[in-house]
């Protein structure tokens, strides 16, 4: 994973004349699988990230930056966005799939409400 501890300051000091921020949003794609191993899991979210972000970016890139693995892990990755000091996540489907949105709705929004 990113450490995004360092990455924010290095993105959010610039925007501001003083350095405080007083809120922070940050957006990402994640798509869940609620069912399957780790790896049935990543093989699936390979392909649904495969149909959106470029062939360019390696799948550890993909791992690390955006929001794929179980749900645990998922749930990890907020959690360090949280503790770095985001404030607002807005999250993005990999493809429009109202049963992605109930997905994170129940795994995501209400554990982290």
């Amino acid at each position: 994973m990113i450490a995004l501890d360092g990455l924010i300051p290095a993105i959010v000091t610039p925007m501001t004349a003083d350095g405080d921020v007083d809120e922070l949003a940050h957006k990402n794609f994640t798509w869940i699988e609620e069912r399957g191993t780790g790896d049935e899991v990543a093989a699936i979210q390979q392909q649904r990230f495969a149909e959106v972000v470029s062939d360019e970016r390696p799948w550890d890139y993909i791992d690390a930056v955006y929001l794929p693995g179980t749900i645990d892990a998922i749930q990890a990755k907020v959690q360090a966005r949280i503790d770095a000091g985001v404030e607002y996540l807005m999250l993005h489907t990999l493809a429009p799939d109202l049963d992605q949105l109930d997905l994170i709705a129940r795994h995501l929004v209400e554990v982290f409400a």
